[in-house]
């Protein structure tokens, strides 16, 4: 059994025989306060780990000493009421689920915001390419905006198409040749010029002439920056004669 000072709720340890020997008047021996013993009067099934002591039967401590404990909780104590000590474990209940919800929070915003940051690394460093898919254009430009970056132009030349062309001799230039060429932009959007990448080779395969226009080259007079789309354009290119040998003719957008 154990009996709890009224004073300084110091926990001791008392036997029946000391409780009866004095009357269930006892001494406390931390505070020396005298009080009644069969008020505070405790029966544990376990042993508690509050500090404790033996009283002899006068009430005095015999011997006591400290021991390591857990703060003993509001709703542990023998003298709350039972509805009371419901009310505070409930309370402690929520306010342990509260604390576990806030931890998951915060973790689930920490993943969140890292995979914000790795993401927005992808889209910076890998924006060129990924700007030339039409399915995510319209959300890289609103990242662009807020990020104050700028997207490369749209451009698929796969929707460059070569309607016409024709090869003949130069008139005024001995050993070169005249191309004419047509192309169309069929993308639903203004893109940049390609590059014209011309090449004839002989009945071996053999690549006799072989040359790469930039846009500037073969449009000198040219005012636009990008090809409209749906227009066709016409141009001339000037290229070496390779003679007779020179059985195909390639023209390839770059």
């Amino acid at each position: 059994m154990f009996v709890r000072c009224s004073s300084c709720h110091t926990l001791f340890r008392i036997t029946l025989e000391q409780l009866e020997a004095a009357e269930g008047r006892v001494r406390c021996g931390s505070c020396f306060t005298v009080f009644d013993a069969h008020e505070t009067l405790q029966v544990f099934d376990d042993e508690p780990t509050q500090k404790s002591a033996e009283m002899d039967a006068s009430g005095i401590k015999k011997h006591g000493r400290k021991t390591k404990h857990q703060p003993e909780t509001l709703q542990d104590r023998a003298d709350i009421p039972s509805i009371l000590r419901d009310d505070l474990r409930q309370q402690e209940q929520q306010h342990t689920a509260g604390r576990r919800l806030l931890r998951f929070s915060l973790t689930l915003l920490l993943l969140l915001s890292l995979l914000l940051a790795l993401t927005t690394q992808l889209f910076y460093f890998e924006r060129e390419q990924l700007a030339q898919r039409p399915e995510l254009r319209p959300l890289l430009e609103q990242l662009c905006h807020i990020l104050e970056c700028q997207l490369p132009p749209q451009r698929d030349l796969s929707k460059i198409e070569l309607l016409e062309r024709n090869v003949y001799s130069h008139p005024n230039i001995k050993g070169a040749l005249i191309i004419n060429a047509t192309l169309i932009n069929n993308a639903n959007y203004p893109q940049p010029y390609p590059k014209l990448a011309i090449s004839m080779a002989n009945l071996r395969g053999q690549t006799l002439v072989g040359r790469v226009f930039k846009p500037a080259e073969y449009l000198p007079d040219q005012q636009h920056d990008k090809m409209p789309a749906g227009v066709e354009i016409n141009i001339v290119l000037e290229v070496e004669d390779p003679g007779q040998d020179a059985l195909t003719f390639e023209l390839d957008f770059l």
